[in-house]
């Protein structure tokens, strides 16, 4: 109830900074009911509460993002960014974790395995922040008339669908999941970079952009940390942040001068 006239109060004035701050909110009392419910979820099940919790507030990023979709015209207009780069810092910070396989090498407590049969109980909540996803997008996928629009829900829609069936990956493994969180969350970066560049956002560009360096560092001591010798390590890797920062901040400006001239070309 607080939580509705909250949200009722951000609108009526339009205030960014409190929508962002009930946006936070909302994800803290997400965290806080999980929390209660993990006694009773381990008990219960035979879940990794990473995978849990990751993949709710993934859920609830991606109902973010349509949100931010929804504002984009209209009087509420400048919100839409708003749920855009916050549903995007929730898609990619618990993408990200979900990608080391360490997370998953205690997937079930000694001799539950059996309930997994049971595990899809523990996503209800998940299913149904997926499910008001679904709805929202469906509005834009089928209903809009607006090419842009249709062709953003066209491209994040079926991220939905293969987080929704990853979520259930983790009994294959923790290797294979950590392989799939990984094709998965570099899929999502690409696709990011492109909507950026496609809705002329450059904040959606920039997000997109930080979480492909990211990535590709962590990648990178992932892989040779345990290969190379730490001095032969360590230059290589300071070698690909000078001229890889250099690059990649060359190619950013190319790329936003472009949007910037498509912007005014379309308004001109």
């Amino acid at each position: 109830m607080l939580l509705a006239i909250i949200i009722y109060l951000v609108y009526r004035e339009r205030q960014k900074a409190s929508l962002f701050i009930s946006i936070i909110g909302v994800s803290i009392w997400l965290t806080h009911y999980l929390y209660l419910q993990q006694p009773a979820i381990t008990d219960y099940f035979s879940i990794n509460m990473q995978l849990l919790y990751g993949n709710l507030f993934i859920a609830y990023g991606f109902i973010l993002y349509f949100l931010g979709m929804l504002h984009r015209r209209g009087k509420f207009g400048g919100f839409s960014i708003i749920y855009k780069a916050l549903a995007m810092l929730f898609i990619f910070i618990n993408n990200y974790s979900l990608t080391f396989a360490h997370h998953y090498a205690e997937l079930f407590h000694p001799g539950k395995a059996q309930e997994v049969v049971y595990l899809p109980l523990a996503f209800l909540i998940i299913y149904a922040l997926y499910l008001l996803s679904g709805i929202i997008i469906s509005k834009h996928l089928f209903k809009s008339r607006n090419s842009e629009e249709k062709k953003e829900a066209g491209i994040i829609f079926p991220f939905l669908i293969l987080q929704i069936i990853l979520m259930h990956f983790g009994p294959l493994g923790e290797n294979f999941v950590s392989i799939s969180y990984n094709i998965l969350f570099f899929a999502e970066i690409i696709a990011f970079l492109y909507l950026g560049y496609l809705l002329r956002q450059e904040s959606i560009f920039r997000l997109s952009l930080g979480a492909f360096a990211l990535n590709t560092l962590t990648r990178y001591f992932d892989t040779f940390w345990k290969i190379f010798p730490r001095s032969i390590f360590f230059i290589i890797g300071g070698l690909i942040l000078i001229f890889g920062g250099m690059y990649m901040e060359k190619k950013r400006k190319s790329v936003e001068k472009s949007m910037k001239e498509k912007l005014a070309e379309e308004r001109g």
